[in-house]
């Protein structure tokens, strides 16, 4: 919609613009859950003082002011926060950019000094991606650093700034299916009990690298090489 108004829209503006889709889906489900007989209240950036820094549309948490939210789970209500959002230090709402709603929900475990639960479109996480391979076995539980790595090469379930968050406080995160019963993977510190080392844990694909063996290494060829595959695209 913004693009048919301005195809370079100011970043500011932009950011005000999409945070009010989760102010927006907070109060709907504060107001359904009222009406079910649940007491509930819904929080935006705004209320709580969730400050953030850096840059429009890819800003980071610096805090978050709980103290609304205690009060209101004291009074026996089901608090629900907008994610995605925060404010800067000049008073304007800001976005986090990819992987901002994880890493909302974990900021928010972190200050309320809780367990972090992440329902999605997935069941779990899984040692490679189910729907490349069939047979690809869910995980029960898999380790900050082993959930990082699989991050950084392509595993998209969970975002590595959420896992980062997590591992810095250790914060235990549960991922699971939104709509079902099946259980869910773990994400946790290290297994101080385990007496052998894992072979492996998991294995992320990829479609868009390639690798390339040079025998002999000259460099004309090598740039002569480049030139070929940048011309074929």
């Amino acid at each position: 919609m913004q693009k048919n108004i301005s195809k370079n829209p100011n970043k500011r503006e932009l950011d005000a613009l999409m945070s009010t889709g989760e102010i927006i889906s907070a109060s709907l489900l504060a107001m359904c859950l009222s009406s079910l007989g649940c007491q509930s209240i819904s929080y935006n950036a705004y209320q709580l003082n969730i400050h953030t820094s850096g840059d429009h549309g890819k800003s980071q948490i610096d805090d978050i002011n709980v103290s609304k939210i205690e009060e209101s789970l004291d009074h026996g209500k089901v608090v629900i926060v907008t994610g995605f959002q925060g404010l800067n230090d000049e008073g304007d709402i800001t976005t986090l950019g990819r992987g901002g709603s994880d890493t909302s929900a974990v900021a928010l475990a972190v200050k309320l000094n809780a367990k972090c639960e992440i329902y999605t479109d997935v069941d779990g996480i899984y040692f490679t991606d189910p729907r490349k391979y069939s047979k690809a076995k869910k995980l029960k539980e898999i380790e900050y650093e082993e959930m990082l790595e699989l991050a950084s090469l392509g595993a998209q379930v969970m975002h590595s700034r959420s896992i980062e968050l997590a591992q810095k406080y250790n914060t235990e995160i549960y991922v699971g299916l939104s709509c079902g019963e099946r259980n869910g993977t773990y994400i946790k510190g290290e297994n101080k009990m385990r007496l052998e080392e894992k072979v492996i844990t998991g294995l992320a694909t990829s479609d868009d690298d390639v690798a390339i063996t040079i025998k002999d290494f000259n460099l004309d060829k090598v740039f002569s090489l480049f030139e070929d595959i940048a011309s074929k695209k």
